[in-house]
Formats: C-alpha cells, sequence, structure tokens
C-alpha cells in the first residue's frame, strides 16, 4: 500500500480595517452666509445640517461582514467646541439631535444657526467591538461648521478649497496658498494687509506666528503678507487657517488679532492628514511550505493605492507579528518580532504539525510634531532649531 502524502499548509493573519469619516448627509450645506436683510441661508433652525458619523470595516480575512458597522457602535458621544470651550452634548439639548442607536448611529442634527466670529467644532465619538479578537477600536471624528458675512463690502479669497484631504504618500509636502481681496467682484490693487490667522487647540484663531512652538508649520510672505506656505508634514492631523483682509485708502501699516472686528472680511480654510483607505498592505518573499532547515525569512512589505506601488518608508512603520499555529486556529498568542519593511524572523515559532501564522500590521507614524521635555520645554539642536519627531 502507498504512504500517505501529507503538506503543510500555513494561514497568513491580515488585520480588520477600520474606516471612519463625519460628513454632512443630506443638501444642506455645512457653510450658512449671513446678512441683515435675510439673516442666515439656510436657516438650521428650519432645515438643520444633518452630519452622518460612518464607520465600516474591511475583514480580508472574510470571516466578517465588510461594510457599514454603525449598528455596532457603542458608547456614542458628541461635543461642541465653540471659541474654546468643549460642551459634551446629551439628549437634553434642544440645539441638538443625536442618534444614539441603530444604523444611523451617530447622527448629529444642527438646529441652530452659526456665530460668523464662532465657528462650530463638532466632534463624533463611538467604540467598536473586533468579535474576532475582543479588540475595542475607538473612532473620533470632527467637522467645522461655519458662517460667512454675506453683504460685506469687501470679500477675501483665497487659492485653496475651504476643505482639501492631504495624501501624504503621494501629495508634496509644502504647499503655497494666495489670498486675494475683492471689492464688488473687482480686484483690489493696494492699500491693503492680509492676516493669517491659526486655529488654536483651544478653538480660538490667533495670528500665524505668534506661537513660535507651534508655527514652525507655516510661513507668511508677499508685500501685502498675501502669501501663506504651509509644510503640511508638519501640520499635524489637520489645520484651519483664517485669512483676513484689511484695506485702508490711505494705506495699512501692520495688523494684528487686536484689529479684528465683526465685519472685517476673512475666508477661512481647513487642510486634513488623510491615508486614503483604499489602500492595499501585502507582504511577499515568504513561501507558503518552509524547509525544515530554515532558521528565519525574510518578508518584504508592499503597499499599494490605485496608482500603484507606494513609497511608504516616511508614514508607514510596519510591525511584524508571529503566532505559533495550532489544530483550531483559534485564540492564537501573537508576539511581536520585528518591525520594518523587509526584517528577518526567526522559524523557531513554528508548530511541527502546524506551523506558525505570520501577521503584518501596518501602521500609520501619524504628523510630525514637536519634542518636549516633562516641563512642556520645547527641545532644540545646537543651532536652536526645534526637534520634531513621530
Amino acid at each position: 500500500m502507498a504512504n500517505i502524502i501529507t503538506k503543510r499548509f500555513d494561514f497568513t493573519y491580515k488585520p480588520l480595517k477600520i474606516i471612519s469619516s463625519l460628513t454632512p448627509d443630506g443638501d444642506i450645506p455645512s457653510v450658512q452666509t449671513y446678512n441683515s436683510t435675510d439673516g442666515y441661508l439656510p436657516d438650521y433652525t428650519l432645515t438643520p445640517l444633518v452630519l452622518q458619523l460612518r464607520v465600516a470595516q474591511i475583514d480580508p480575512e472574510g470571516i466578517l461582514a465588510n461594510g457599514s458597522v454603525n449598528a455596532a457602535l457603542t458608547n456614542v458621544c458628541v461635543y461642541e467646541i465653540i471659541d474654546g470651550e468643549e460642551t459634551q452634548i446629551t439628549s437634553a439639548s434642544t440645539d441638538y439631535t443625536i442618534v444614539w442607536t441603530g444604523a444611523d448611529a451617530g447622527q448629529v442634527q444642527l438646529l441652530k444657526n452659526v456665530d460668523p466670529e464662532k465657528p462650530i467644532t463638532i466632534r463624533v465619538e463611538a467604540d467598536y467591538l473586533d468579535t474576532r479578537t475582543q479588540q475595542v477600536f475607538h473612532i473620533a471624528e470632527s467637522f467645522l461648521v461655519r458662517s460667512e458675512v454675506a453683504n460685506a463690502v469687501y470679500q477675501v479669497k483665497a487659492s485653496i478649497a475651504s476643505e482639501t484631504i492631504w495624501n501624504p504618500l503621494r501629495d508634496d509636502d509644502s504647499v503655497t496658498i494666495e489670498a486675494t481681496l475683492f471689492r464688488g467682484g473687482a480686484v483690489v490693487e493696494g492699500n491693503f494687509l492680509f492676516l493669517w490667522q491659526k486655529l488654536r487647540s483651544d478653538g480660538t484663531f490667533t495670528a500665524v506666528g505668534s506661537e513660535d512652538t507651534e508655527d514652525y508649520d507655516m510661513t507668511v510672505s508677499g508685500d501685502n503678507g498675501q502669501y501663506l506656505t504651509i509644510d503640511r508634514r508638519l501640520m499635524g492631523t489637520d489645520t484651519s487657517v483664517r485669512v483676513l483682509g484689511f484695506y485702508n485708502p490711505d494705506g495699512v501699516e501692520e495688523v494684528s488679532d487686536d484689529d479684528v472686528a465683526d465685519t472685517t472680511p476673512f475666508y477661512i480654510f481647513t487642510i486634513i492628514r488623510r491615508i486614503p483607505d483604499a489602500m492595499i498592505f501585502d507582504y511577499n518573499g515568504v513561501p507558503t511550505n518552509i524547509p525544515a532547515d530554515i532558521a528565519s525569512i525574510s518578508p518584504t512589505a508592499v503597499a499599494k493605492d490605485t496608482n500603484g506601488v507606494v513609497d511608504t518608508s516616511s508614514d508607514i512603520i510596519y510591525l511584524w507579528k508571529v503566532a505559533t499555529n495550532t489544530a483550531t486556529s483559534k485564540n492564537l498568542s501573537y508576539t511581536q518580532v520585528a518591525h520594518g519593511e523587509n526584517p528577518t524572523i526567526s522559524t523557531s515559532y513554528m508548530s511541527v504539525n502546524y506551523g506558525m501564522v505570520l501577521a503584518l500590521d501596518p501602521q500609520d507614524c501619524k504628523q510630525v510634531a514637536s519634542w518636549a521635555d516633562s516641563d512642556g520645554a520645547i527641545l532644540t539642536d545646537s543651532d536652536g532649531a526645534q526637534l520634531l519627531i513621530h
């Protein structure tokens, strides 16, 4: 009788991917206009602005169904930030209607109008449980709602959309934005200055350059201060900027935060750092069945988007984890053994009968920030330049 032929097959573990966003739902715009004749358009007290938190999962292994998981969200919380003051919204609020559970969990209806000088940041948080591993994902998304004075004689515009996405894997780090001052649709040619302000963590706008330890990502230039250059790699997860225009027929020598009035024309824009959800991570260079005399393997991580292979060296760190496999392949205990794009990993974790499971866990390095000591002092090198870290 012939001998029984056996072959070993090993498992490749791919972590669950969570995708989330907070965006307007419906046709009501998120930017209001205000004038003394018509009031607010649209009027949120009559036609509320609806924001929807959308959370979806992608399970590369196919164990869990891909798609929306809003109905499984727990611990939904909503916060309002105005002029630096954060308030948690409850069911008792008359300014908001919140959907706490169900397929639309995380939906926020704004039932009040927005002061042109005090934009509202709405933040929605929630938890989602990965039933495969019992890992809890915490979701937090924010959205800025604002209004503009429509009947101002002067109007400021900038060469950037009110909200743009920066993809650090494909887009240039630096962007230069030009502001233009209009009067009655015509470009103002002289006797004006621009003031660029950055939205701070307390919800207030202050002049770019007024916070030395925070403004290393922005530079103002031009005879009228009409240019702002932003190093988006240094800006953090996002940044919001307000540019204001000041005109005087006799000339404007300088402007500061103290010169800002309710009637000062302005333009606000937000840049958001976001790696596309459609990224595909995998690895190659490892055979399915490994010869018994091989002491180590050297997998290579690969990242692709819709345009092909992407260089992720500045933005993604690859963590490699292994687990000794079992007969059921359940409740495995993973150990992180390496990091980097092309590590060397020992095969000592392999079971003679069941092999091992190799997991690639790509992690976003997140934004670059200044390095501070325990007292909050910013660390610098010998030339006085700030030390920056992920």
